[in-house]
């Protein structure tokens, strides 16, 4: 009984001092555990903040590629659109002849690669101006008021959209807060 009342003490003193330690190691790895997850979220914030800053400066190196596309090859389409004035058109002598003239240059310049440039909208201001110029002409052989206005309106509507689609390109340049 002497050695166990000498071991006893011993025996329960070693196992507090066990699972003090096993308490100790527990603590530790749970703390390096959370420094570990602190550690992963700060890596995957600054992962995407590099990610979007890069993001945004392919955007912006796209937009200036597209910008300076657009700047070559819109004025080709005001030059071939600058025939369609409005005084050749309400006061001229406008003949089927000058608008399938135009009409084929409007189309052989969207065959370019001025074609793949154009946004949506201008996409659609150009079919509704070539659809104009292909129509024929109502009164004996001469162009209706109606029809002259409809072809002035689709001429004026394709070059604002080429306009504001370099407009665009400027606003993208814009800080938020200094968008009105």
């Amino acid at each position: 009984m002497k050695i166990l009342e000498v071991l006893l003490p011993a025996l329960i003193a070693a196992i507090i001092s066990y699972l003090a330690s096993l308490q100790a190691l527990r603590s530790q790895r749970e703390q390096q555990r959370q420094e570990l997850n602190a550690q992963r979220e700060r890596l995957e914030r600054e992962l995407q903040s590099q990610k979007e800053h890069l993001e945004r400066e392919l955007q912006r190196k796209f937009t200036e590629k597209l910008y300076d596309l657009r700047l070559d090859m819109y004025p080709q389409a005001f030059e071939i659109t600058d025939q369609l004035r409005g005084e050749y058109i309400f006061k001229g002598n406008l003949n089927q002849e000058t608008l399938k003239e135009v009409r084929t240059k409007i189309q052989d310049w969207n065959k370019t690669k001025a074609g793949f440039l154009l946004s949506q909208n201008s996409l659609k201001a150009f079919y509704e101006l070539r659809k104009s110029l292909g129509a024929h002409p109502e009164d004996n052989g001469k162009y209706s008021d109606r029809q002259r206005k409809q072809i002035w309106q689709c001429k004026n509507r394709f070059r604002g959209a080429l306009k504001a689609d370099v407009n665009l390109l400027y606003a993208e340049e814009e800080e938020p807060d200094q968008k009105y």
